[in-house]
């Protein structure tokens, strides 16, 4: 009998090296197809972290953290021993990736619970910090350490578009352009690599639940709920923005941007389970999201207002959203 458990335990683990090896590959070749599969390689980009997410939610956080430190090694030989690209893998990948599917597995330790409100803050504080740094040392790069990082990006996109022709763009769309788009990039592609991490997470955490091999079970998105840390945060850097000068301002700008996300989300619970008490809930949520489509920035900035409102709705214990839902 012992014989039988010992052989199990050791095809079991078989198993599990064999699971890490192949995600990790997968991983690193969904990570450097983009240079040679134009938008093939942005989608494997996008679904790259996925792997390493399947496992951590599988086979524990050890693991996990063996699945990316191998895919890691594997783009470094694949790149020819590029450090510039194993580090984008490591920035872009590994750090947001491998900080959130370690806390959401200490949770287990609170039985089975995690603060997914947390999770999320925290995904958006370490993408924001990785984003500040990126933007101050690429610009420094790029234009030599610009005394105002958001005109020289502005200059530079402006340059960029006159030597390729813009061709059939009218005028007025590449104005607008480098009006509201190119100055707040780095935030935006920020928040689209929040958004590609809790994808890769919550994809993550399906496939495992679907198989029956989850160690975790899935969260309800409606009890998200986000913390005061977060205001405070928020706070402090919203202050650098305003009070701030030069290139210490725009930074925090960039900083405070990213830090709207958690509240916009809280934002959309209260959407959602307000629309839950409606008749026409699916036609109220679909209208909904076709307005958010259309004036997606003033629909983002909305919905943080209202996240950030419920927040100081549950402080003085009258939350929007209904009882029964809160995360704790």
């Amino acid at each position: 009998m012992t014989g039988n458990t010992n052989q199990n335990n050791n095809a079991e683990n078989v198993s599990q090296v064999l699971q890490c090896i192949t995600a990790g590959v997968m991983g690193a070749f969904l990570f450097v197809m983009i240079p040679y599969q134009g938008l093939l390689g942005l989608l494997g980009l996008y679904f790259s972290q996925l792997p390493a997410a399947w496992i951590f939610f599988t086979a524990g956080a050890y693991a996990g953290n063996a699945t990316m430190g191998i895919s890691i090694g594997l783009i470094y030989l694949l790149s020819s021993q590029n450090l510039l690209l194993g580090a984008g893998y490591l920035t872009i990948d590994v750090l947001p990736i491998a900080i959130i599917a370690n806390l959401m597995i200490a949770g287990l330790k609170r039985k089975n619970r995690f603060a997914l409100g947390d999770v999320v803050s925290i995904l958006c504080v370490v993408v924001a910090v990785a984003s500040v740094f990126l933007t101050d040392k690429v610009t420094g790069l790029l234009f030599q350490n610009p005394a105002d990082i958001k005109v020289a990006l502005v200059t530079f996109f402006s340059k960029t578009f006159e030597s390729a022709g813009a061709v059939n763009v009218p005028p007025q769309v590449t104005e607008m352009v480098l009006k509201y788009v190119v100055p707040y990039l780095p935030a935006l592609l920020a928040v689209m690599w929040i958004f590609r991490t809790i994808m890769s997470l919550w994809i993550g955490l399906w496939l495992a639940t679907l198989t029956k091999k989850a160690i975790l079970t899935e969260p309800k998105y409606k009890m998200i709920n986000i913390n005061l840390w977060v205001a405070a945060v928020l706070l402090v850097s919203t202050v650098i923005s305003i009070l701030g000068n030069g290139n210490s301002a725009y930074l925090s700008l960039i900083f405070t941007m990213i830090m709207l996300v958690p509240f916009a989300l809280q934002g959309l619970a209260v959407v959602h389970i307000n629309a839950d008490n409606m008749k026409h809930k699916k036609a109220v949520l679909v209208s909904f999201y076709i307005l958010i489509s259309l004036v997606a920035h003033w629909a983002i900035l909305a919905l943080a207002v209202l996240g950030f409102v419920e927040l100081l709705l549950r402080m003085f214990k009258k939350p929007a959203l209904k009882q029964g839902l809160e995360e704790r």
